[in-house]
């Protein structure tokens, strides 16, 4: 049945990831972890689908304070479909040249931070420019991404780079080209996509190694917890969070 080869497709996927990416996830974590013992902080970036993973890291529960999320609402809200704020338009912007220096713009970008960034294909404008503009700034960046996908599609940057060949370190999700995995009789396509299962896996790897990498170091993160708990104590710790949140990251980035 399809379902069962949809798990059974993803349960090799996270054996994949585990068994050939693990020296690659320590490697990001390592940079990250010098990034937040360093008092800065790690930009988080996707497009599209490629956004869950940011706000997988944070914010989130088991989160922690370090990460600043970048999420476009033009490039990351687009379930209208068509219409206002339609897929057109998001596919329009991830390809638009310039997009990301205005969207950097924004921030202060300091050569001990870092950058996380995501995507399946890594050949958009968007991811590509978000990577050479913090190449340029000093930063060390982070890609996850698909490198049979990568390695199989021409990129659109006039440059002809790939994500993964901008980035220090890749971290391959090992998902197939064209994302979706299951083919189903009397279909012309596959369905069952997998990238968000991989880019979730791996975010969630790294994080838990920094967290471990912190505490050795002495300097424990401050980790989010969930409010949906019985008392109170969860929403006046989240207040704590959250007020220390705005001084040690956003006062950073802006």
């Amino acid at each position: 049945m399809s379902a069962e080869k949809w798990f059974g497709k993803i349960k090799e996927i996270i054996e994949e990831i585990e068994k050939t990416q693990i020296e690659n996830i320590k490697a990001a974590a390592d940079i990250i972890t010098s990034s937040i013992a360093a008092d800065r902080v790690v930009h988080l970036f996707g497009a599209g689908h490629s956004v869950i993973p940011v706000m997988e890291s944070y914010p989130r529960t088991g989160g922690f304070i370090g990460y600043h999320p970048i999420t476009e609402l033009s490039l990351s809200y687009f379930t209208n479909v068509v219409g206002d704020m339609g897929v057109p338009q998001f596919c329009f912007l991830e390809r638009l040249q310039g997009y990301a220096k205005v969207i950097l713009q924004n921030y202060k970008l300091d050569p001990r931070d870092s950058m996380l960034l995501f995507s399946q294909s890594g050949v958009n404008n968007v991811v590509l420019e978000m990577a050479m503009i913090a190449k340029e700034k000093g930063l060390k960046v982070i890609a996850v991404t698909s490198l049979q996908h990568s390695r199989n599609v021409e990129s659109r940057h006039p440059s002809r780079g790939k994500l993964f060949e901008i980035a220090d370190v890749t971290i391959d999700t090992r998902i197939p080209i064209g994302d979706s995995m299951i083919e189903i009789d009397g279909l012309d396509h596959k369905v069952g996509p997998g990238s968000t299962i991989g880019f979730v896996a791996v975010v969630n790897a790294i994080n838990c190694q920094v967290a471990e990498n912190l505490v050795r170091m002495g300097k424990p993160p401050l980790v989010s917890v969930t409010l949906n708990i019985p008392g109170d104590e969860g929403i006046s710790y989240m207040d704590k969070v959250f007020e220390i949140y705005k001084k040690e990251v956003l006062a950073k980035v802006f």
